[in-house]
């Protein structure tokens, strides 16, 4: 706009573009510099738009990566609860039973699988579910599995009182791979009965899920496992796996896992503990 009015003016009025060339010329090269310089503005802003939605774009794209990660590894958390063996192996269970005519224990067996079976399809299409599900989910399995191992092993699932289960959210289907690695890896392989303790504890703002075993230990059954004489499962690495996403999300705080080995003053196995913790939120 003022390039226009200076060159109106030396043309429409030639004494005055003579007596102010000089003004023009200036007025010309300012004109020429604000020009420039919204120019360099708009290109600035554009560029930053434009970066700016590749950023979103990308997160968006992280975001359903991620999304996909947690559904595949809850899917395969399901399909190790629901494997062809457990159901064969239950089935199998109640046959016997019946055949032996032990049917109260037959009717018990099967009452009991019926539940374990309906909480985990309620399960399957859910993220997340209360403790007090996730443990009730334990503790039918773990009355299942007592059961067909004839008193194999004791269990027990401890409470810290003040913890309202109910109103506490946990990633769905997160301690049972974990309890059934207890049993067949540590308890199964040991001679005399074992022990198994599930225990919810809460300190300095984190809630504790504790699972404990005193059987063979990590290293007898990895041996155990090499040798092709104990049957392999991956559940203690699909959880490990499962939580470290949670974690790099923060779906649920700082979500982690920690495996140790128990051993008494001479170095031997006395079996395992793992450790859930979530922060409390």
């Amino acid at each position: 706009m003022l390039f226009l009015l200076a060159t109106f003016l030396l043309i429409s009025c030639p004494t005055f573009a003579a007596a102010s060339a000089a003004t023009v010329l200036a007025v010309w090269q300012s004109a020429y510099f604000i020009v420039l310089a919204v120019v360099l503005i708009a290109t600035a802003i554009a560029e930053i738009f434009v970066w700016r939605l590749h950023v979103i774009r990308k997160k968006d794209l992280k975001e359903r990566e991620v999304q996909l990660q947690m559904m595949q590894l809850q899917d395969k958390a399901l399909r190790a609860q629901m494997n062809p063996h457990f159901v064969f192996n239950c089935l199998n269970s109640i046959k016997t039973l019946v055949q032996e005519k032990r049917n109260d224990e037959a009717v018990n067996y099967l009452t009991t699988f019926t539940k374990l079976l309906r909480a985990l399809l309620q399960h399957a299409d859910k993220t997340s579910v209360s403790l007090y599900d996730e443990l009730e989910t334990c503790r039918l399995y773990l009355e299942l599995e007592s059961l067909r191992f004839g008193g194999h092993f004791f269990y027990s699932i401890e409470v810290q009182h003040d913890i309202d289960l109910k109103s506490f959210v946990v990633p769905a289907l997160i301690l049972q791979p974990i309890v059934e690695n207890a049993i067949w890896h540590g308890l199964m392989p040991k001679k005399e009965k074992g022990n198994l303790k599930i225990a919810v504890i809460a300190e300095q703002n984190k809630l504790v899920c504790l699972v404990d075993d005193d059987g063979i230990g990590r290293g007898a059954s990895k041996a155990m496992q090499e040798q092709g004489g104990h049957h392999q499962s991956k559940g203690v690495q699909l959880t490990t796996e499962r939580m470290d996403l949670y974690s790099r999300m923060q779906l649920y705080g700082e979500a982690s896992v920690q495996i140790t080995d128990k051993l008494d003053n001479n170095g031997k196995a006395m079996g395992t503990r793992v450790e859930l913790t979530f922060s409390i939120n």
